[in-house]
């Protein structure tokens, strides 16, 4: 979307027939190819024991890249800025990659359905400048997953970022761990980062994500997720961690 809308760039007003050209150039934008592999991937998200895999899609970040820098002189120059390391002749440009999500419920907030409820998720480099990190133009966008498919991913929200950091660091082919070629004109650099740097996460989603206990492995209680059941004292198994609580263990 963010290609598309820079090649309508500059328009007074947007008109209806306008937005008909905008939808059109993110179709041809969707279906696009590069060296890189497609600007546009599906990946199969594991829906639970029984159930055939949903196909989601996601925007590569590696083709984004090569395609927006092959648009954009000033991204590319910005990427030029990264720190440098390796030979003269073809320095890789270290990059630093941030991740973020939120859960996103169009709508009315407070109905008791999921209703058209997703889960947004962006990325972004750490090097790039304040002022674009400070706008949205500065976050790059992974994909959108509705809340009904994700909740069925065993480990939820866990479990989708696993098969989406795959995007990034994939097992074979072009990846950010082995660096990746990208250019404007004539000029090229190589690009590589050795892992997520930082996560923007809510409180919320801090425990979904990394699968920690986050506040509940501090205080023993039974709604806490490190309890595991509450138990007779004479029937606790040897070795085994126990809390003392009032009335038992």
């Amino acid at each position: 979307m963010a290609l598309a809308v820079g090649s309508h760039a500059g328009r007074a007003a947007i008109t209806k027939e306008s937005l008909w050209k905008l939808r059109r150039r993110v179709v041809q934008l969707a279906e696009m190819e590069t060296p890189l592999g497609p600007l546009t991937c599906s990946a199969d998200l594991p829906q639970g024991e029984g159930r055939a895999p949903m196909g989601v899609q996601y925007i590569s970040p590696l083709a984004f890249l090569w395609q927006a820098c092959r648009l954009s002189l000033a991204l590319f120059k910005i990427l030029q800025g990264f720190s440098q390391r390796g030979g003269e002749a073809q320095p890789i440009h270290q990059a630093r990659i941030a991740l973020y999500l939120d859960d996103v419920m169009p709508g009315n907030v407070h109905r008791p359905d999921a209703g058209r409820s997703y889960v947004a998720i962006y990325w972004t480099f750490l090097d790039l400048p304040d002022w674009l990190l400070h706008s949205t133009d500065g976050w790059f966008v992974l994909s959108f997953v509705p809340k009904k498919i994700w909740k069925l991913i065993p480990g939820e929200q866990s479990g989708l970022m696993r098969i989406f950091l795959t995007a990034f660091w994939p097992d074979d082919g072009p990846s950010f761990g082995t660096g990746f070629l990208v250019q404007h004109g004539e000029e090229s650099l190589v690009l590589q980062a050795d892992g997520v740097d930082a996560w923007l996460l809510d409180g919320d989603a801090v425990s979904k994500v990394t699968l920690s206990k986050t506040m509940s492995a501090f205080k023993c209680c039974c709604k806490c997720r490190n309890v595991v059941a509450r138990i007779s004292a004479d029937k606790v198994p040897a070795g085994t961690l126990v809390g003392e609580g009032r009335g038992g263990r």
